[in-house]
């Protein structure tokens, strides 16, 4: 009588992984400096198992996040610190500005560097999931990335705000909204990792995934 592979059992499968691999990502965001590893098990997942139906959501996140763990928590331990200075560097310019010591509007400076950590960090794990490399060119490469292909970036930029906007308006929704903004961010930064991949690696990332 159930057709299991109906588009409306699929979609609800779907949804139940997605609904999964969310539940598993925030758990493991909790010690903060697993958080890097947690995202680009999330991202290894959804590009594995929701977008190409290979495994099982969370055993597919679990791989990830154990292949992945050292380089992503030692790239998210540079950018954790930078984000700290530049939030402490706010802080002190917010306290002088209240004492009129300095222009209110130079703290704007500090946002703007804040977001431009986030889209850095977003590139910087989404390599350690798709290329090997040191800690040091993953950083590096990862703020090349980001300022060379400007347009992904920005579309990147508008996805976590949105994500976070949504979230914020409608709590409920962290269910599922971690997952959805990777699996969108997936489509801007996988089209960009194929451009850099050499033929013999796109052959092979395509025969994986059966493209």
């Amino acid at each position: 009588m159930f057709q299991y592979d109906n588009p409306f059992f699929q979609g609800v499968r779907k949804l139940l992984g997605l609904i999964v691999l969310c539940a598993v990502f925030l758990v493991c965001c909790l010690p903060v400096f697993t958080a890097g590893a947690s995202f680009a098990a999330l991202y290894d997942a959804v590009e594995k198992n929701m977008k190409h139906d290979r495994g099982y959501p969370a055993q597919e996140f679990w791989a990830g996040f154990r292949t992945n763990f050292k380089k992503a928590t030692l790239c998210f331990l540079v950018i954790l610190a930078a984000a700290a200075i530049c939030v402490a560097d706010l802080r002190v310019l917010q306290v002088l500005a209240q004492a009129g010591k300095v222009p209110a509007g130079v703290s704007f400076f500090f946002y703007v560097l804040l977001i431009l950590i986030a889209v850095w960090a977003v590139w910087v794990l989404a390599q350690c999931v798709r290329f090997e490399n040191t800690t040091g060119a993953l950083l590096k490469n990862g703020l090349v990335l980001m300022l060379f292909h400007l347009p992904s970036s920005l579309g990147i930029l508008g996805i976590l705000a949105a994500g976070v906007m949504i979230i914020y308006l409608l709590p409920v929704t962290i269910l599922v909204m971690p997952g959805v903004m990777v699996w969108f961010i997936t489509m801007l930064t996988e089209k960009v990792f194929r451009s850099h991949m050499t033929p013999e690696q796109r052959q092979q990332y395509d025969e994986t995934n059966r493209f």
